[in-house]
């Protein structure tokens, strides 16, 4: 009966803990949307044509080529969007206190995508932080430029099938990532694989080794995770590193994005 009591106080405990979070959460939103416009979009379509209105005081007026004030306007709907599914969660939980269940409301809502799939959403989902991390201009490796003919689905080019099976991983999951980039470390300067900004705004590699048996290659990359460690880059926590018989279990390159990237 005690580890009993214990175990539901300590759920207990869980379940508060959560609601907290999700109320701190409502409240840094609701101070967001009161520096946004206060109108709302209207999608139209004419002969194949997307046409973008700004509904507000009873007059709607079109914004199409207003570019700026499109994203700022769909960021107030995904936040009112993701306020209602936090208020949702928020009554559960409240709700839940006693009944000890996992919910979870934080899926972006399909009719939200279908709606506004012709903007880049990164840009309407992501703080501006992360998105101009994303999107600023970086020192890449030049090399092999003929080599960058597989497209992941954000249209980031790479070199190999591997590595944009990798990033499309990272992109269905909403990672910022940066694909070979150059970076300076203590002894030397890498290109990882991937350069990827953690929710801490702390910085990790993955480097996938697709062509293991090669002598020079399995050199090259025992030195290159040299260096890593040297700057205090160390597996399982802030470097991830792949084979290709990784690539064969979607569920593990879920279960690495989950566990050191997304934490």
């Amino acid at each position: 009966m005690k580890k009993r009591l214990l175990y539901q106080n300590s759920m207990e405990e869980t379940l508060q803990l959560l609601l907290q979070d999700r109320e701190q959460q409502l409240m840094q939103i609701n101070r967001e949307l009161q520096h946004l416009p206060g109108g709302s979009l209207h999608i139209r379509k004419r002969n194949g044509r997307i046409f973008v209105c700004e509904y507000s005081n009873g007059r709607e007026k079109s914004i199409t080529r207003e570019k700026d004030r499109i994203y700022r306007l769909t960021r107030k709907a995904y936040l009112e969007s993701q306020a209602k599914k936090l208020k949702e969660e928020c009554n559960w939980l409240k709700r839940s206190i006693a009944k000890f269940r996992k919910n979870s409301f934080r899926e972006l809502d399909e009719e939200f995508l279908r709606k506004f799939n012709f903007l880049d959403l990164r840009r309407v989902c992501w703080n501006q932080k992360k998105y101009e991390w994303m999107t600023a201009s970086y020192r890449k490796n030049s090399l092999y430029p003929e080599n960058l003919k597989y497209a992941t689905n954000w249209g980031i080019k790479m070199r190999s099938k591997s590595e944009r099976t990798i990033g499309n991983k990272l992109e269905e999951y909403g990672v910022a990532y940066r694909y070979d980039s150059l970076v300076d470390l203590d002894l030397a300067t890498v290109s990882p694989d991937f350069q990827i900004l953690k929710p801490d705004w702390t910085i990790a590699f993955w480097e996938h080794f697709g062509k293991e048996g090669d002598p020079e290659y399995d050199k090259n990359n025992a030195r290159k995770i040299e260096v890593y460690h040297d700057a205090g880059f160390l597996e399982h926590s802030n470097l991830i590193i792949t084979r290709e018989k990784d690539l064969e279990n979607p569920e593990l390159l879920e279960d690495i994005i989950e566990r050191f990237l997304l934490s």
